[in-house]
């Protein structure tokens, strides 16, 4: 019963997203129908057609956008694995002076949110000179303390031999 209803939990958060997907393949005669339905009758790339017509005369080309999104998200995570691994091993593994402090100075700053950060991360940013550049987006994202708190007992549960 629990996975029943957490199964059926998940799909109701999943709905806009499927039906983002479903939406971008209809023509648009069948996207302005009331009610609107949950399939495509006659399915149609001409929406993605139309959409890199369009980005044809803007300054910037979409497979730059593309590509500006993939490069940002996987420097950012690769960055923030390869940090939380070497921060959270000798956290996790090594007894060292001031070990229990700085375990707990990671979970207090769970309590900080991201948006409590954009300010003195903008100063940081704004100091170093990288306004206005991708890595003003993808060093912040190698900063957060969740992975390092996640990495760190993912890491204090591993056996010794490993």
């Amino acid at each position: 019963m629990v996975f029943l209803f957490l199964a059926v939990f998940g799909l109701f958060f999943l709905f806009p997203i499927i039906y983002a997907a479903i939406t971008a393949f209809k023509p648009m005669e069948e996207i302005l129908i009331f009610p609107p339905r949950l399939y495509v009758k006659n399915p149609t790339f001409d929406n993605f057609l139309e959409l890199a017509m369009m980005m044809e005369d803007s300054w910037v080309p979409l497979s730059r956008y593309i590509f500006n999104s993939l490069w940002i998200s996987a420097a950012g995570t690769l960055g923030h694995l390869l940090l939380s691994g070497m921060a959270a091993y000798p956290l996790a593994k090594i007894n060292f002076p001031g070990r229990k402090w700085m375990k707990q100075l990671v979970v207090m700053s769970l309590l900080f949110t991201s948006s409590v950060t954009y300010i003195p991360v903008y100063i940081v940013m704004k100091f170093l000179g990288l306004i206005d550049t991708q890595w003003s987006m993808i060093l912040p994202a190698w900063q957060s303390s969740l992975g390092l708190y996640l990495m760190m007992n993912f890491m204090t549960n591993l056996p010794e031999s490993m």
